[in-house]
């Protein structure tokens, strides 16, 4: 597998976004669980009380959709949770992954900002001149 500077950069600014975010999707995975707990909650003591309030409601359909919702939900949480409990243990490894960031932005940017050529014959340029990226190549087009 070959090094990508770029890929290397996504890849840490994801990781450092999920350790920052972790307690938030924790709590949003709980919530939705929790939602769709209150949801089957409601639609069974609907079924239990008053069921002339379900009307045309395919039942099946419904609880369904609630249960699969919450069996997803569930397993956002548990992953969230354990993903949440490393990111709190392994703050200082965070950390540092922030400041690697950091600097592998810094590298990436100083070596596109800073490439060059020096020529070493006169062939092209003259011997010793600088060529970079964004110059043009001073040719006289009319001397053809």
């Amino acid at each position: 597998m070959k090094f990508n500077p770029h890929e290397f950069e996504k890849f840490l600014k994801q990781l450092c976004v999920l350790a920052k975010d972790s307690r938030a999707a924790h709590e949003r995975a709980r919530q939705r669980e929790t939602d769709n707990n209150n949801k089957t909650l409601d639609v069974m003591h609907v079924v239990e009380l008053a069921p002339s309030m379900l009307g045309d409601t395919n039942l099946a359909e419904l609880l369904t959709d609630i249960r699969q919702d919450r069996r997803e939900a569930k397993t956002e949480r548990i992953i969230a949770e354990k993903f949440e409990k490393w990111a709190d243990a392994n703050r200082p490894a965070i950390n540092q992954l922030e400041q690697m960031l950091g600097d592998v932005r810094k590298t990436i940017e100083a070596e596109e900002r800073e490439k060059f050529y020096t020529f070493k014959t006169d062939l092209i340029g003259r011997r010793g001149e600088y060529l970079r990226p964004d110059e043009k190549g001073e040719t006289d087009e009319n001397n053809d």
